[in-house]
C-alpha cells in the first residue's frame, strides 16, 4: 500500500506491509471424468495393476468420499511400480504457488517407495512428500513456491515402487494448484528538498526518497512526479527497484520567488500498484526574505485567514493558522456535530491525520474562523 505522508518537515516512519497478491487457479482435477484425465499420464497404464479411477474395479477403501478419485491398492500393483503425472502447469508470473489435494493413504514402513514429486521447467523431479509407513485421511496444502514459483512446465508426480504387499491403498482426489500474482507497491517515504524554510531567490534541487514496500523486486518502469506551488511540475522515471529498497530521486531545479507558504507534493505512478489511491506525500514550506522579515521561522508573517490544504484531502491535511494564540482547532461534520479537537497553542501550522473519517464534507473551526473541508 502506498503511504500518504505528512508535510516535508516530517521524516515519517517507513512501513512495510506484506505483499498484496491476486490468487489464480492454475490446475483443477477431481478425477470424475475419463481416466486418465486430459493431459495426465499413467505408467505403465491405467488399470487395476496401477493408478486408476475408483471404484471402477470394485475396490472402494475411501467410503466417505462418494465421488470418483484416483486409487492405487496393493493387491494389484505389478512389479516396477506405477506413476501418475499431472499435465504441465505454467507458473510464470506467480510468486507463491500452492498444491492442494485430498489424500487417504495406508502403507507399511518396509522396503518400498510412495512419494510425491515436483518438476519445473523440464528439470529433475524433487520429492515434496513421502507416504511410507503412514496412515491418514486429510486435505493436504503443500507450498511448492521454492520449486514452482515463476517457472513454466511444472508437473506433479505420484510414484510407487517396491514390494506390493506393503501398501494397502493410496487415494488422491481434488488436486488443485493456485498461484499468487504479486501486486507491487511503491511510495514516497520522504521529501528531502526543499527544506522547511527556503530563502527567497534561492535555487533548490527538489529531492525525495522512493521506497518499495513489497517482498518482490519491482521490475516495471514507473513515474514519479513533483509539484511545488501553482507553477512547478516535473516527472522522473524509475526503471526498477529491489524488494524493500529505496532510491533517492532528483528533479529539475526550482527557484523560490514569492515570500510565504508554498505547497509541495510528490506522487508515484505504478501500474498494478496495490493501493493507487494512497500514493502521495504532501505538505508545505516557508519562503522567507534572506536576513529580513520572516528570516526567523518564529517571526514568519501570520496568515490573515486560516487556510486548509490540500482540499479536497485524502489521509492528511495541513492548516495554516492565523495566530499562535489559538488554543485548539475543532473538526465538525456537515450537521455541526463536534468530531475531534486538536490542541495547537503556540503553533502557526498544524498537520492532521484524517484517515479515520469517512469521505464527505466537514468544517474546520479555529476560534471565529471556519473552513469547509472535503475528504475524498
Amino acid at each position: 500500500m502506498r503511504i500518504r505522508l505528512l508535510s516535508a518537515i516530517f521524516a515519517g516512519a517507513m512501513l512495510f506491509p506484506a505483499v498484496v497478491s491476486a490468487r489464480t487457479s492454475l490446475l483443477q482435477e477431481d478425477f470424475n471424468g475419463d481416466f486418465p484425465p486430459s493431459g495426465w499420464t499413467v505408467e505403465p497404464g491405467p488399470g487395476p495393476g496401477g493408478w486408476h479411477r475408483a471404484p471402477d474395479h470394485g475396490y472402494h477403501p475411501w467410503t466417505d468420499n462418494q465421488t470418483p478419485y484416483a486409487l492405487l491398492y496393493g493387491n494389484s500393483i505389478g512389479p516396477g511400480g506405477t506413476v501418475m503425472t499431472s499435465p504441465p502447469v505454467n507458473c510464470e508470473g506467480y510468486s507463491r504457488v500452492m498444491l492442494r489435494c485430498s489424500t487417504n493413504v495406508r502403507t507399511s514402513p518396509g522396503p518400498h517407495s510412495s512419494k510425491l514429486y515436483v518438476s519445473a521447467a523440464g528439470g529433475p523431479y524433487q520429492m515434496i512428500a513421502e507416504y511410507q509407513g503412514v496412515d491418514f485421511n486429510r486435505l493436504e496444502t503443500l507450498d511448492i513456491s521454492s520449486l514452482a514459483g515463476g517457472e513454466p512446465d511444472v508437473r506433479m508426480s505420484w510414484r510407487f515402487s517396491g514390494d506390493k504387499v506393503l501398501i494397502s491403498y493410496w487415494c488422491v482426489d481434488n488436486v488443485s494448484v493456485v498461484g499468487d500474482i504479486p501486486r507491487f507497491d511503491v511510495g514516497v517515504s520522504r521529501i528531502v528538498a526543499p527544506a522547511d524554510t527556503v530563502d527567497s531567490g534561492a535555487v533548490v534541487t527538489p529531492e525525495i526518497w522512493v521506497n518499495s514496500y513489497t517482498s518482490q523486486p519491482v521490475v516495471d518502469r514507473f513515474k514519479v512526479e513533483m509539484h511545488i506551488g501553482p507553477g512547478y511540475r516535473d516527472s522522473v522515471f524509475v526503471d526498477s527497484l529491489s524488494a524493500y529498497d529505496s532510491i533517492r530521486v532528483s528533479f529539475r531545479d526550482w527557484g523560490a520567488t514569492e515570500v510565504g507558504w508554498t505547497t509541495i507534493s510528490s506522487e508515484t505512478f505504478l501500474q498494478g500498484d496495490a493501493d493507487p489511491d494512497n500514493n502521495i506525500r504532501s505538505g508545505s514550506f516557508f519562503v522567507k526574505t534572506p536576513g529580513g522579515i520572516g528570516s526567523d521561522p518564529c517571526s514568519r508573517p501570520e496568515p490573515a485567514q486560516m487556510s486548509v490544504w490540500p482540499n479536497p484531502a485524502g489521509r492528511f491535511v495541513s492548516l495554516a493558522l492565523p495566530s499562535p494564540g489559538i488554543r485548539a482547532v475543532r473538526l465538525y461534520d456537515a450537521g455541526g456535530r463536534l468530531l475531534a479537537e486538536y490542541p495547537c497553542l503556540g503553533r502557526r501550522k498544524l498537520d492532521l491525520d484524517i484517515s479515520s473519517f469517512s469521505p464527505g464534507a466537514y468544517f474546520v473551526r479555529a476560534e471565529d474562523q471556519t473552513c469547509r473541508l472535503v475528504i475524498e
